[in-house]
C-alpha cells in the first residue's frame, strides 16, 4: 500500500461482483498512499464501475488547479458517459469547480452541449446542461462584455499540444509552441483564434526560403543568415516541438500548406484531420521535416541543425515520462465520436503508446529519435507528394 503506482493494478484484479472482496477492497484503497492524478484519470474509464473507486479519483482530481484541469477537462466530460448517474461525484465535482471560475464553466459548457447530439448522453446529462446554462447567466451578468473567459479547445490534438506545452514548461523546456485556442460549438461547427502567420507554401512562393522571409522582420547583419540569433532559435525550437508532438500523436496529412510561420520565427500546424498515423498520403515519413526547414537550419551539418536534434530528442524523453498520463486521457475519448479512436480504441491506443518506445531508456531513445529525423529528411516520396500537392494548389 506503501506503492502508490500500485493501487490501479490492485483494483483491476478485484472481482468486484464478490460483495466481500469488493468491501475488502474499498477499505485497502481509503488505506492507500495518495495517487497522483494520472492515474486517478485511469479509475474514471469504463473498466472501473464501482461509484467509491470512482468517487475516490474524483477526490485525487480536486487537488488540481484550475489550469491543470482545463487540461483534462475534455476527457472529464467524456467519462461522464461512464458514470451511472448525472448526480455523480464527478458531475458535481465539474459543475461546482466551474461556478468558481468563468473559464472552466464556459469549457465545460461548450463541451457538454457539443455532446447532447448523442441521445444516450442528452437522456442522462442535459440537466447538468441545464443547470451550467441558468449559472452561465449569473456568472457573465458582471463581465461587462469582455470575452477573455470565453476560450475552449476543440479537437483532442490542439489539447495535446497544450497539455505537451505545459509538461516541457515544467521540466524548463520552452519550445515556443502555438497552442491556438479552438471553440467547438456544435459537431462541424465552431470558432478559432485568428494567429498572424503565413504558410510555408506562401513564403517559399513568395520568398524562395525561410531565411529570406525571416530577414524581413528580423535582419541583423551580425546574427546568423543575417537574422537575429533569438529568431532563429525560436525557429529551430518550435520545428523541435512539433516534430514531436506530430510524430507522437501520429498526426497525418501534413504538407506546406498546413504548416505556418510567424512573423517572429515560431512554426505551428493546423488541420488535424489524421491522427494516430491515419494518413490520406501514401507513405508518410515519420514526421514532416521538409528541406527547406533544414536548410533554414544552415543544413544537415550545421551546429544549429544539431541542436534541433538535441531538443527533439529532449522533448521526446521529457514527454515519454509523462506517457501514462496521455496514455491514460485518450482511453477516456474511446466512447467519443473521434473517427480514428471510434473505429477501434485498443488499437488506436496501441498505435499511441508504440510511439513511446518504452521498451527503451533515455539514451537509447536519443539514437532511436534522431535516426527517425534522419529518415524523415532523407525521404524521397515524400518530396514527389509534396511537388503533386503544390501543382494541385496551383490548378486549384
Amino acid at each position: 500500500m506503501s506503492e502508490k503506482r500500485a493501487l490501479t493494478k490492485f483494483l483491476r484484479c478485484v472481482e468486484w461482483s464478490d460483495v466481500q472482496e469488493a468491501k475488502q477492497a474499498i477499505e485497502l484503497m481509503g488505506k492507500w498512499e495518495m495517487i497522483d492524478v494520472c492515474d486517478a484519470l485511469e479509475l474514471l474509464s469504463p473498466l472501473f464501475e464501482s461509484e467509491e473507486v470512482r468517487a475516490y479519483a474524483v477526490s485525487v482530481l480536486e487537488r488540481a488547479d484550475d489550469e491543470e484541469l482545463q487540461c483534462y477537462l475534455l476527457q472529464l466530460v467524456q467519462a461522464l458517459r461512464f458514470e451511472r448517474t448525472d448526480k455523480s461525484r464527478l458531475s458535481q465535482f465539474l459543475v461546482q469547480r466551474s461556478l468558481r471560475n468563468i473559464e472552466l464553466a464556459s469549457f465545460l459548457r461548450w463541451f457538454v452541449a457539443v455532446e447532447l447530439h448523442d441521445p444516450a448522453y442528452a437522456k442522462r446529462f442535459y440537466s447538468t446542461y441545464e443547470f451550467l446554462e441558468e449559472n452561465m447567466i449569473k456568472l457573465t451578468a458582471g463581465v461587462n462584455g469582455e470575452e477573455d473567459g470565453f476560450k475552449m479547445w476543440q479537437s483532442l490534438v490542439v489539447q495535446m499540444v497544450f497539455l505537451m506545452d505545459r509538461l516541457l514548461k515544467l521540466e524548463n523546456l520552452d519550445l515556443h509552441l502555438t497552442p491556438y485556442k479552438v471553440l467547438a460549438t456544435g459537431q462541424d461547427e465552431g470558432m478559432l483564434e485568428f494567429i498572424p502567420s503565413r504558410s510555408l507554401a506562401q513564403i517559399l512562393s513568395e520568398h524562395r526560403s525561410i531565411i529570406s522571409y525571416l530577414q524581413k522582420f528580423h535582419p541583423d547583419e551580425h546574427g546568423p543568415f543575417g537574422i537575429t540569433a533569438t529568431c532563429l532559435e525560436t525557429f529551430i525550437k518550435s520545428c523541435a516541438g512539433y516534430s514531436v508532438i506530430t510524430y507522437i500523436l501520429g498526426i497525418g496529412d501534413r504538407h506546406l500548406d498546413n504548416l505556418l510561420l510567424r512573423d517572429d520565427g515560431r512554426l505551428f500546424h493546423v488541420d488535424f484531420g489524421f491522427i494516430l498515423g491515419r494518413d490520406p498520403k501514401p507513405f508518410p515519413p515519420p514526421m514532416k521535416l521538409c528541406k527547406e526547414m533544414v536548410e533554414a537550419m544552415g543544413g544537415a551539418e550545421s551546429q544549429y541543425y544539431t541542436r534541433f536534434k538535441s531538443y527533439c530528442c529532449e522533448a521526446y524523453n521529457i514527454l515519454r515520462k509523462s506517457s501514462n498520463l496521455i496514455l491514460n486521457l485518450f482511453h477516456l475519448m474511446a466512447g467519443s465520436n473521434i473517427p480514428d479512436i471510434a473505429s477501434d480504441p485498443e488499437k488506436g491506443i496501441l498505435k499511441l503508446q508504440e510511439k513511446f518506445r518504452l521498451d527503451l531508456d533515455d539514451e537509447a531513445c536519443i539514437h532511436f529519435f534522431q535516426d527517425l529525423i534522419n529518415e524523415s529528411v532523407s525521404a524521397l516520396f515524400p518530396q514527389m507528394v509534396e511537388t503533386i500537392h503544390r501543382w494541385a494548389q496551383y490548378w486549384r
